[in-house]
């Protein structure tokens, strides 16, 4: 009996111990289950993420096995009531592929995925020519085609030359020949997205009063195509702007426009205000 009785007891604790067994491996079930979704939505979302920046419109990546976009934008900063001259080169070398050549255009074909899509950004061209826009100053670069003692810094509340404080913000045309009223941006200019080919941008520290629309598009604006064709070799750009009129003093306005869009030569510059 005692020998029937301990093969009994055996055979329960056998049986209890895969239970046991079968329990603990369907409650590993799901916490396996719950991992392999989570790591498949999360390659999911971040091919998602790389499909969209190459969908989005902006430039492609410019490499030796593709040539990539070339697109070309017109700027200018406008200080006040009339537009700088033109910055130089910028920065060398240039890495990320946004630049200008002292012709009011930037041009804009990256070289890197940094500055391509999404990335392709206002914050590159800053970068580049040293050129420091926020919603609060306009910092120059030193220059020398911005003039003598170019390096200077225009801050919300300095005072233009009629006495009025200036403020800073940014227009955008989404087409330098176009006829619609420019975008108004007063924060985060840095991270203005170029978002196609023949975009037009200003940068304004004016009076607060002053209507966005008076304000004219940067001179480049008007022969774009050209100087974009003379970045490729394909033409040669004149050195005014077709039909423009120029002034003994050296400065220009765009055609049917009254507002002089080159740098002031005999007006006081902004002063500090309090």
């Amino acid at each position: 009996m005692g020998r029937a009785s301990s093969a009994k007891k055996a055979a329960r604790v056998a049986q209890s111990s895969g239970k046991r067994r079968v329990r603990s491996q369907q409650g590993l079930v799901f916490p396996i289950a719950l991992v392999a979704v989570l790591t498949l939505g999360l390659a999911l979302l971040i091919y998602g993420r790389a499909t969209n920046h190459q969908d989005l419109g902006a430039p492609k990546l410019n490499t030796a096995n593709s040539s990539g976009d070339h697109w070309h934008g017109a700027y200018g900063i406008y200080i006040c009531d009339q537009y700088l001259p033109n910055m130089s080169v910028g920065v060398d070398p240039d890495p990320g592929g946004i630049h200008t050549h002292q012709d009011g255009v930037i041009h804009i074909h990256p070289f890197q995925t940094a500055t391509t899509g999404r990335n392709a950004r206002m914050g590159d061209f800053f970068h580049q020519t040293g050129l420091d826009v926020t919603s609060s100053k306009i910092a120059l670069p030193d220059d020398p085609a911005l003039g003598a003692n170019s390096a200077k810094t225009y801050k919300s509340g300095d005072k233009c030359p009629n006495g009025k404080k200036g403020v800073v913000k940014a227009l955008v045309w989404t087409a330098a020949n176009g006829t619609a009223a420019p975008k108004v941006f007063v924060a985060d200019i840095d991270r203005i997205r170029f978002t196609k080919d023949g975009e037009a941008f200003a940068f304004v520290f004016a009076p607060a009063d002053v209507d966005p629309n008076t304000i004219p598009k940067p001179p480049s604006a008007a022969r774009l195509a050209e100087l974009g064709a003379a970045d490729t070799g394909s033409a040669t750009p004149s050195s005014t702007v077709p039909g423009e009129t120029t002034t003994g003093s050296g400065s220009t306005t765009v055609p049917g426009s009254t507002v002089a869009t080159t740098a002031p030569t005999t007006t006081a510059p902004p002063t500090s205000g309090g």
